[in-house]
């Protein structure tokens, strides 16, 4: 699974997340999704699945997002050696991290080593994955 570690201010922490950013005026969230994984990462893939408009928080704010599962293949030419486009004051950290067998305790021993605390979104996600195992 490819990760990213970035510095958030509201946090004032290095964070531990998933490639993700703003959909910009004409793309969909697919094509966002993918634009974000190749200048966060370098790497390219393709959009398997999309989620509804999901709510990040509805008791504290309005804020919402799509999830985007984007497939990478790791053997294709242009991943063999990504390089990021990061946009100006970006600083950001790629992780290629195994899910298992608990994908909870690969992200608290990452978080723990490089001092990072974890996306909420990102721990809901190892959670579930813990659960069907």
């Amino acid at each position: 699974l490819v990760l990213v570690s970035q510095y958030r201010p509201p946090v004032d922490s290095t964070v531990l997340e998933l490639p993700a950013g703003l959909v910009d005026s004409g793309e969909t969230a697919s094509e966002a999704a993918l634009r974000e994984l190749r200048e966060e990462t370098g790497l390219v893939g393709h959009a398997a699945s999309e989620s509804p408009v999901i709510y990040s928080d509805p008791g504290m704010s309005n804020a919402n997002m799509r999830l985007v599962e984007v497939v990478v293949d790791m053997d294709d030419e242009k991943n063999k050696t990504p390089k990021q486009n990061l946009e100006d004051g970006e600083d950001i950290t790629v992780h290629m991290v195994s899910t298992g067998p608990s994908f909870t305790q690969v992200l608290q021993e990452l978080s723990s080593k490089e001092g990072h605390v974890v996306d909420a979104r990102l721990w809901t996600i190892a959670f579930g994955k813990d659960l069907r195992s």
